[in-house]
């Protein structure tokens, strides 16, 4: 599992907790700019026994290749990170994390749509500046980065359009043709 912008990485902990599988058959990366969550999520994976199944690494996740050379990850969670960055930011980080994706591996994102008109109180109060994607634009973002066989799922309360799918095999191939040639 790798988790871009996840800071103490406490959902997927949360998750391997869920699991009920062994500490040794889960692993996860965690890579963000600051390293200031890391030691607090160090010491809740040790308290949960998989210390040893996590791995935080400082930099930006558009190095992966060089962040975490020979790994492939089977999920991807992007989750609260691609509503602060720009359309091209988007394509960029997902198309470096396609490269270090196995091929049956899934990516996991969402969108932000201001339903409930909240997003003017947020940037006043807390000087959060998101931009705005509905599912669709965020499935679009995706397939340019080289993904494919996207669903978009809208959850209650419709803020959050969760947006999953694989890396595009085909297009992987086509691109390290290309770069070759």
């Amino acid at each position: 599992m790798l988790g871009v912008g996840a800071g103490p990485g406490l959902q997927v902990q949360d998750a391997f907790r869920s699991s009920g599988l062994n500490a040794d058959r889960l692993n996860a990366v965690f890579i963000d700019r600051d390293e200031g969550a890391f030691d607090y999520g160090t010491a809740k994976a040790n308290d949960a026994g998989f210390a040893q199944s996590v791995q935080y690494i400082k930099g930006d996740a558009r190095d992966v290749s060089q962040l975490m050379p020979d790994q492939k990850c089977h999920i991807v969670k992007l989750i609260g990170i691609i509503e602060y960055l720009t359309d091209d930011d988007v394509i960029d980080l997902c198309s470096a994390i396609r490269e270090v994706m196995h091929p049956a591996g899934t990516i996991l994102t969402h969108g932000i749509q201001d339903t409930h008109h909240a997003i003017p109180f947020l940037e006043r109060i807390f000087n959060l500046k998101h931009f705005q994607r509905t599912g669709e634009q965020v499935r679009t973002l995706l397939t340019t980065a080289g993904f494919d066989g996207l669903t978009v799922t809208n959850i209650p309360l419709d803020v959050y359009p969760m947006v999953s799918g694989n890396p595009d095999v085909a297009h992987a191939q086509n691109m390290t043709t290309s770069d070759a040639a």
